[in-house]
């Protein structure tokens, strides 16, 4: 016999997977199941931005939306609110300068109705304009000096600005007060003395561009300060 506590955790643990779509079954095509309209996924340091068109009805608020990010980030969209925001540096998970795979997938119960194609979105911005050869080195606890190198397509007036993100007792950003600049004046390093970093936890790296010429992609980078640092 099954003992109660057993049957209790099995429970817990079966529901919330049948119910999220983890569902292993690829469902006949149904024509019938209403889709989002207009779905769009907008890339920026740090965030994840879905929007859809808000013509929805009352048969798709009685169906369970959701979507596969970076292929097992599985995320219930309330499809009234039109928008879903995923904000990285609350869970410091994954990175989005490379692409984000999307799949959208739709329920009814725990029954899978739907699988979309899984797509890849990709941040704006002029290709091979965002900092490349990203480094960090720890010396003795204290300091920290990171490094980058300027896109092989970046613009020539860009400018890259360093911020970190740690998850804490609270999320706190840490901006770079300190830049090394390349003969151009471009910022390509920052040195950090004494920082506010915790180095046996993860950290979320953001290096923007910018520039009066075009749109820069932004690096972005999950980072582990003693392991990824040699400190």
């Amino acid at each position: 016999m099954v003992h109660s506590s057993c049957l209790v955790f099995l429970i817990c643990v079966w529901f919330p997977l049948a119910t999220a779509c983890y569902s292993g079954r690829v469902p006949k095509e149904n024509n019938s199941v209403p889709l989002l309209q207009d779905f769009k996924v907008k890339l920026s340091p740090g965030l994840i931005h879905l929007t859809w068109h808000c013509n929805i009805t009352k048969s798709m608020e009685k169906l369970q939306y959701n979507v596969d990010l970076q292929s097992g980030h599985l995320e219930e969209l309330n499809v009234s609110a039109c928008s879903f925001e995923y904000d990285i540096h609350k869970r410091i998970e994954f990175i989005l300068h490379k692409g984000l795979s999307v799949e959208l997938r739709v329920c009814s119960g725990s029954e899978l109705l739907y699988i979309g194609k899984q797509l890849t979105y990709m941040p704006e911005g002029k290709n091979n304009s965002a900092a490349e050869n990203f480094a960090c080195v720890i010396y003795n606890v204290y300091i920290m000096n990171c490094s980058w190198t300027v896109g092989k397509e970046a613009p020539e007036d860009v400018q890259y600005s360093l911020v970190l993100w740690q998850k804490k007792e609270n999320i706190e950003n840490i901006e770079c007060q300190q830049y090394r600049c390349d003969s151009f004046g471009r910022q390509v390093g920052c040195v950090f003395n004494h920082p506010n970093i915790d180095y046996g936890s993860k950290v979320y790296v953001e290096v923007w561009g910018s520039s009066n010429q075009v749109s820069v992609q932004f690096f972005d980078k999950v980072y582990w300060p003693i392991k990824d640092g040699k400190g």
